[in-house]
Order: C-alpha cells, then sequence, then structure tokens
C-alpha cells in the first residue's frame, strides 16, 4: 500500500508503533517465558509486587539492572519501556539463560530497531518512506516468528495515516501543560522554601561535579523522615564508604538543597536555616571547625578565646567547652532555627563520635566516614546509607562526557565507567585527565579508547596525578593512593581484616562467597570466632557486600584488589615454605563455590597467576598426610572437571599436574613400589590421566594425549580388573577422539565408529536423556558418519545433539553453534536447502569454516562412579 504520510508522520507512526504495539509485544513475552520458567516452582506472573520482589531479588546484584530496579519491585508490566523490557528479557539472571535462540534474536532485533530510530531520525522527527517500510517488515518479521498478534501494529500503521495534524496539535497542548504545571510548582515550593543565614560546606573541587540526583534524593527523604518521625529531635545520618566514592561531595549537595525545595511541613516558611561543617579527620581540626561555629552563632567571643588559648586544658576539654557554648546559643532560638550539621571525612569514628551534639534539638547531624564498623545499627534516631558500589551506570557516563567534552560511542564510555567501577573520583580523574590531553596540542586526537589502553598498561595513577595537582583544598590524594592507605590502616589496625586482604590479594576481586573467606581466617587464627570474623569483614568499607537469597557474597572495586595486593606483596616476609598459598588453595577447594562453579573459575585463575610455581609455593609436601593429599587430589579432580566443562583447559592442565606432583611425593613407607601401589594410595589417579588425557588432546598434544590416556586405562584396569568392559570403553571413548586428531583414515574412522557407538549406547542407559555427554556423544558419532559420508546417520546425531544442547546450554554456547552448523552443512549437502538456510540465518556461517571439533567428555567423579557402579551390578 502507498504511503500518503510524509515524512514526519512516518516518524510519529512508527515512535507509537514501538512504544505502544512493540511494548505491548514484550510484555507478552515477559510473561511468557517467566511462566514457562518458573510457573511451576514460584508462581505465573501476576502484575503484583509479589512478583515483582522475585525478580527484584534476582537483577539486584546485577549493575545493568540499577536503573530499573524500582520498575521490577513495582511487578507492573503496564510501566515498563522498551528499555525495561530489553533487560529483563535478554540481560536479567531470571531469564537470559533460558531463552531460545528465536525469543533472544527477535526480541534483540527489536532493542537494536528502537534504538536505531532514536540515534538516527529523533533528532529531526524525520523518517523517510523506505526507511519507514524496511523497519515495519523488520516488525512485522519479528512479531511472527515471536507467534506475537500483528493485528495493533497494522492498526496504527493505518489510523496514522494522515494524522500528523493532530498529533503535533496535542504535542502543542502537551508541553504548554508541562510549562503551566512547572510555574505552579515553583510558586508552591518558593512559598515552603526556608531561609538560610549561613552555609558551610565540604571543599568544592575545581572540576565539574556529577550532580548524583537520585542519590541526594534518597538522602533528602531520609533526613525528612528522620525529623517528622522524631518530631525535630537530633537525629544522625551516616555515609559511608571506601575514599573516592564521593562521600564528601554528596554531603556538599545535601546541604546546597537543605531547607530549600522540601516537602510541606517539614519546615515552615518562617523557619530559618543553616549549614556547617566540621571537619572531622582529627581532634585538632574539630576544635578549628567548632570555634569557627561558635563564631557564627553569636557565641561571646571572649569565650571563645578564652577556651582556645587556655594551657590549662587539653584538646578534648576545649571542644567539649566550646560544643556547650554552641549549645546555649542554639537553645535561645531553637524553635525558629533548623540546622544540619555536617561532620565530614571522619577517620576513626569511635574516637570523633563523642564530640558530636548532644541534646540539641531543631536539627540533624550528617556524618562522612570510612569506618563503616563504628556506624551504629540503624534505629528510630540513627540512618546509615553506604555509597561503596559508587555512582548509578547512566549518570557515571553522563559525567565522564560533560567532564571530558567527548562525546563518542555511549557503549565505549560505558566500558570506562565500568573499568572504573562508576567511582566519583575514578571518574573525575579520567574524564579531566582527557579533557587536558586534547587541549593539549600534543594528542588532540586521543579518545577513551586510548584511555583503556593506559589502563591497561597500569598506567592509572599516572593519569590521576594530573587532577590532584589542581585539586589540592578539595582531595589531595590520588584515588591509589587514598585507597593504598586505607588498606594499609584497617589492616594494621585489625588481625581479621590483615588475613581477609591476605585471602583476597591470592584470588580475584569478583564476587566470593563470604563462607570462603571466613573458614579461610579461621585456619590462620584458630581463636577467632566465626560469627565475629563475618561481621569485622562485612563492616569493612573497602570490601563490598551482596546478601541474595541464600548465599553472602562479597567482592571489591579493582583500585582496591591492586592496593590490597600491593600491600600484602610488599609486607610478605619472604618466607618461601609459607603456608599461606596453601591454606588459601584448601580453603578454595573445601567447598564448592556456593556462587554456583562459574564463580570460581576467576579465582582460580588468579590464584594460579598469584603463586606462579604453583607446585613448590601451595605444597608442603613432605608435611603432608597421605590422608591429606588423598583428599586434596579429589578435590582437585572434581574442580578440574568443572573447568574442562567450561572450555577452560590450559588451566585444568595446571591442576591435574598438581594433582600427579601430589602423588610423586606420597609417603612410600612400607607400600613396596610407589609406581605400583599409585593406584592403591590414590584412588582417583586413573581418572585424573584420563582428564589429562582429554586436556592435551585438545591442546593438540596428541602424543602425550595418548601416553596419559593409555596410563589411565592400565590403572583403572588394575584398580577394577579387567571384566569391567563399561570402564574400558570409557577410556576407549577418548582414545577414539584421540584417533581422531590424528588424521583421517579408514581404519581409524571406522575405529571411532565403534567406540563412539558404544559411547552412545553407554550414556543413554546410563544417564539422563538429556545429559550433556549423551550430547557430546552424539555430536561426536554425526562427525564420524558425516566423515564416512553417512549424511543420514549424520543427520540423526546432528539432530539428537542440537536438541539436547538447546535444553541445556544458553543459546550463545559454541556448542549450539558448532552442531547447528554442522547439521546445516549435512542438510545443504542432501538437497535440504531452505532448513539449512534457516539454520545459516540463525547462527551464521562462521562454523562451516572452522576445523571440525570433537566435543569434550569429562571422565567426572560421579559420572565414573555411576557407570561402574551399575555395571558391577549388571555383572558386565
Amino acid at each position: 500500500m502507498p504511503s500518503t504520510r510524509n515524512e514526519e508522520e512516518n516518524y510519529y507512526c512508527f515512535l507509537k508503533i514501538m512504544n505502544v504495539a512493540v511494548c505491548d509485544g514484550l510484555r507478552e513475552i515477559f510473561k511468557q517465558e517467566w511462566d514457562k520458567q518458573y510457573g511451576t516452582t514460584r508462581s505465573v506472573w501476576d502484575d503484583t509486587c509479589i512478583s515483582g520482589n522475585a525478580l527484584y531479588n534476582m537483577e539486584k546484584p546485577r549493575l545493568r539492572a540499577k536503573a530499573y530496579l524500582n520498575l521490577y519491585q513495582s511487578g507492573e508490566r503496564s510501566g515498563w519501556d522498551i528499555s525495561a523490557l530489553a533487560d529483563a528479557i535478554l540481560f536479567s539472571n531470571a531469564l537470559r539463560m533460558h531463552l531460545a535462540p528465536h525469543v533472544s534474536n527477535n526480541v534483540d532485533e527489536l532493542r537494536v530497531l528502537r534504538n536505531h530510530l532514536n540515534h538516527k531520525f529523533a533528532s529531526q522527527h524525520k523518517m523517510p518512506d523506505a526507511a519507514f517500510n524496511n523497519a515495519y517488515k523488520k516488525v512485522n518479521n519479528c512479531f511472527k516468528a515471536l507467534k506475537l498478534s500483528t493485528v495493533n501494529v497494522e492498526k496504527i500503521r493505518n489510523s496514522s495515516r494522515g494524522n500528523y495534524h493532530a498529533i503535533h496539535l496535542r504535542k502543542i497542548i502537551c508541553i504548554s501543560l508541562t510549562i503551566l504545571i512547572g510555574v505552579v510548582c515553583y510558586l508552591v515550593a518558593n512559598t515552603s522554601e526556608a531561609k538560610t543565614i549561613f552555609s558551610v560546606l565540604p571543599t568544592r573541587p575545581v572540576h565539574l561535579v556529577a550532580n548524583r540526583s537520585r542519590t541526594v534524593d534518597a538522602i533528602l527523604k531520609e533526613l525528612h523522615n528522620l525529623s517528622i518521625r522524631n518530631n525535630r529531635a537530633l537525629s544522625y545520618l551516616y555515609i559511608s564508604g571506601n575514599p573516592g566514592s564521593g562521600k564528601s561531595q554528596l554531603a556538599r549537595l545535601v546541604g546546597q538543597r537543605y531547607g530549600t525545595n522540601v516537602p510541606v511541613g517539614w519546615f515552615r516558611s518562617s523557619t530559618k536555616v543553616f549549614v556547617m561543617t566540621l571537619s572531622g579527620r582529627s581532634l585538632h581540626d574539630i576544635l578549628e571547625s567548632y570555634a569557627d561555629f561558635a563564631r557564627r552563632v553569636d557565641c561571646n567571643e571572649n569565650n571563645i578565646a578564652s577556651i582556645i588559648n587556655s594551657n590549662k586544658t587539653n584538646t578534648t576539654t576545649k571542644i567539649k567547652s566550646l560544643r556547650t557554648e554552641i549549645a546555649k546559643a542554639l537553645r535561645d532560638f531553637e524553635s525558629k532555627y533548623t540546622w544540619l550539621l555536617i561532620v565530614d571525612n571522619v577517620i576513626k569514628l569511635n574516637e570523633i563520635s563523642a564530640f558530636f551534639p548532644e541534646d540539641w534539638q531543631g536539627g540533624q547531624v550528617l556524618i562522612t566516614t570510612q569506618d563503616m564498623s563504628s556506624v551504629p545499627s540503624n534505629s528510630s534516631l540513627t540512618v546509615h546509607l553506604s555509597v561503596s558500589q559508587g555512582m548509578d551506570p547512566e549518570e557515571s557516563c553522563e559525567f565522564l562526557t560533560d567532564l571530558s567534552g567527548l562525546a563518542e560511542n555511549q557503549d565505549l564510555v560505558g566500558n570506562v565507567a565500568k573499568e572504573l567501577d562508576y567511582q566519583p573520583l575514578a571518574l573525575a580523574s579520567a574524564g579531566f585527565y582527557v579533557k587536558q590531553v586534547r587541549e593539549s596540542k600534543a594528542s588532540p586526537q586521543f579518545t577513551w579508547k586510548d584511555y583503556l589502553k593506559k589502563l591497561d598498561e597500569g598506567k592509572r595513577e599516572l593519569t590521576e596525578m594530573k587532577l590532584t595537582k589542581v585539586n589540592m583544598p578539595a582531595y589531595s590524594l590520588t584515588m591509589s593512593t587514598a585507597v593504598l592507605l586505607a588498606v594499609k590502616m584497617s589492616a594494621e589496625s585489625d588481625p581479621v581484616l590483615k588475613h581477609t586482604f591476605t585471602f583476597l590479594s591470592y584470588v580475584s576481586n569478583e564476587a566470593q562467597s563470604l563462607k570462603v573467606v571466613v573458614s579461610y581466617v579461621l585456619r590462620v587464627d584458630k581463636e577467632k570466632d566465626r560469627e565475629d570474623v563475618a561481621l569485622t569483614i562485612r563492616q569493612c568499607s573497602l570490601i563490598l557486600h551482596s546478601d541474595e537469597q541464600k548465599v553472602v557474597s562479597i567482592s571489591l572495586h579493582r583500585v582496591v584488589h591492586d592496593s590490597i595486593q600491593l600491600y600484602i606483596i610488599h609486607g610478605a616476609n619472604g618466607n618461601a615454605k609459607s603456608r599461606v598459598p596453601l591454606y588459601v588453595f584448601q580453603s578454595l577447594l573445601q567447598q564448592k563455590c556456593a556462587l554456583g562453579e562459574i564463580a570460581l573459575i576467576p579465582h582460580l585463575k588468579a590464584f594460579y597467576a598469584r603463586t606462579k610455581n604453583i607446585s613448590s609455593e601451595v605444597m608442603v609436601l613432605s608435611s603432608m598426610k597421605i590422608k591429606m593429599k588423598q583428599r586434596m587430589q579429589k578435590q582437585i579432580f572434581d574442580m578440574t572437571s568443572v573447568l574442562i566443562q567450561h572450555g577452560e583447559f590450559l588451566l585444568s592442565k595446571n591442576y591435574l599436574n598438581l594433582a600427579l606432583k601430589m602423588t610423586a611425593n606420597g609417603d612410600n613407607k612400607g607400600n613396596g613400589d610407589l609406581k605400583e601401589s599409585l593406584h592403591v594410595l590414590f584412588p582417583k589417579i586413573g581418572e585424573i590421566y584420563n582428564n589429562l588425557g582429554t586436556v592435551e588432546n585438545v591442546l593438540g598434544n596428541t602424543k602425550q594425549a595418548r601416553k596419559y590416556l593409555k596410563e589411565a586405562l592400565k590403572i583403572l584396569l588394575i584398580q577394577h580388573g579387567p571384566s569391567h568392559k563399561t570402564r574400558k570403553s570409557v577410556i576407549k571413548i577418548n582414545l577414539g577422539r584421540k584417533h581422531y586428531a590424528e588424521g583421517t583414515n579408514l581404519k581409524l574412522a571406522l575405529m571411532r565408529r565403534k567406540y563412539l557407538t558404544l559411547s552412545v549406547d553407554i550414556f543413554r542407559k546410563m544417564t539422563a536423556t538429556n545429559h550433556l555427554n549423551l550430547a557430546n556423544s552424539y555430536y561426536n558419532l554425526g562427525l564420524v558418519h558425516y566423515e564416512l559420508n553417512d549424511l543420514p546417520d549424520a543427520e540423526v546425531c546432528f539432530r539428537r545433539a542440537l536438541e539436547i544442547y538447546s535444553k541445556q546450554l544458553q543459546s550463545s554456547d559454541k556448542r549450539m553453534a558448532r552442531a547447528s552448523q554442522n547439521l546445516a552443512r549435512v542438510l545443504e549437502e542432501t538437497g535440504q536447502l531452505h532448513e539449512a538456510k534457516m539454520l545459516d540465518k540463525q547462527y551464521g556461517r562462521t562454523c562451516r569454516r572452522q576445523k571440525l571439533v570433537l566435543a569434550i567428555f569429562v571422565c567426572s567423579n560421579q559420572f565414573l562412579h555411576n557407570i561402574f557402579a551399575q555395571a558391577r551390578a549388571r555383572g558386565t
């Protein structure tokens, strides 16, 4: 149908399609996928806060979800726009791993289409006919693929023809109403605004400051609630966070708005407001600040001078005397004044808190501190807010762009903000550095990509120095230096934190179960109490913590992790035989990571990189008893099986070699020849050799793979006897895979087909019908059938493998693409071109050009145990 709209009408028509029809469609998809996944275990999505809270709790740890958490918690899908819906479907912890490929692909296409509309046409509000028609077809195709009705899309398209003028008129009316409402609100706000007498705020930095409006609003709301709840009695709000988290600037922003634009009823229009800041770094700073405060509230100057200049009293007494003088002055006009006292940058809260106001009326105290362990629990008079998590991701990107003056790809800016953990001081340093470099004649084309290279080269502190040089009054230290000092002070003031930092220096900065860290501390200091250790760790402002439904996890900002490593490494006593690495490793091994298998991998990588020569540093082998080695070897074996399943072959090889070296250092007294008794001393040795053979094969070391697999077969036959054909077949399956890597040969191919057919038969009998190892075997057998030109059999195997993979894996998993592309290859050669084309469209043709790779079969402890047990029961 030819278009009767102009380009502006096209734009508004398609905007309505996206905001109405597409949003409604995505709401259906979200409910459909939620009900499919959780309808039986939790409940179907019912648009209530019950469903909303379930989603909120699942998404709370995810940084990208921060902007949508309030929407999710309400449960009302009708309030979710395309951004929120796309996030909830494509990127949520709740759904993203469970989506079918056609769902994720088409929802993502709609998301990209919306972004394209905003970026290309929003500035001019015009959309050419060709672009409109193309976008309309894409929406229709996506709806059909998602099995959504296109009635609303067509209805909007038809009803919008020639309707631009009505839309334009409505737009003008809406704008006019908005302006009118704004004027009314301004007038109302002014009538309830209190008069500020004086305002002494924390020092403002020289650079642009992020407004952090959401956080400031939240703090002001808490202050308002405290004041109303306590009938203007003295109340306290604590803001804690690591160095560079923006505590002082948040206090300054709150102080600026205190008494203005506040809810009616907080302050009377006749109330006078003042804001005062005390420096809380030391007793001397507190004394100086209180003297200034006393003068500002008209205390007697002679009394002030007498107190300060007295030689008979110490600093503590002087502070308390000044505080008493100020209290008298405030008592005379407490009904007329409302005040906010900011006690900024308190280092040792338990020492400074004794000098906070007492029994003062009509005001509030806002304290900023790193000393989270000394902050009192929330009560009717006290509220504690932590800002260690950093700024909102969206506000971080805006701040970087505004400060640097460099408007680049927002994804790239987002990467910079994420790399800096959304920490305000780090973001300010980055933005200021980029601005300075670009304004110089040396590198006017400097970009955020260049800045990321600087970080990769370890030059972070160098980039922070430029801001520090001009920012001395507000902040005299770089972020890195300030954090390092905080780490040093925390470690030297509390042995629990020193032990904790030692453990964290060996692992990654990513999420780690608190139980694992506590177990390490108790291992090295048996006198400590478990609950006290956990509480101390959670109260450290340098450590982030997240409460899941069942698990408490902790993590670190990168700058904190780097500083901890620097402190621990420089403070090491140089004892090469230290048992610390062994204790760290045992703590990682002793319990499966409560956060999931994948969460353990970065810690194992970091530990291996940190220890370098793992066999000599980790294992004090001469003093370890056989039972301990046996237990550790089993734990290492289980852990490496997980690594293999997730493609970490080289890392798995390193840890498997460690397990072998443990046997080489075994205590062999009274056991005859060690080599012959290995299978008795270390029951896992055969399975370790098998997994080493599997890994070496994948890494291309075929000769070494053959050696390990033959050794595995030899040991398992000794352990379990030659009659167990099932056990032999497990190793022969991997030997067959090894033969595949040695080249194409008819005899070898027939041997592979024999072993892999046996593999499929074993897994069908011994495992669930959707077991990944069964899919791997089907895939391997499909490859052999294809090599032998048995295309019908190859098609059956690839289809079965893909069916299992689609139920067990994420749509982005390489195994999904590999199986799909090999099936497409077979279909193409057998003339089934339409289905082959559909598979190519879904996964692309990249795998067609890749060398065929066999799926990995992991000889896991539990799997072998089940196979052997069933084989014994059958007498095979």
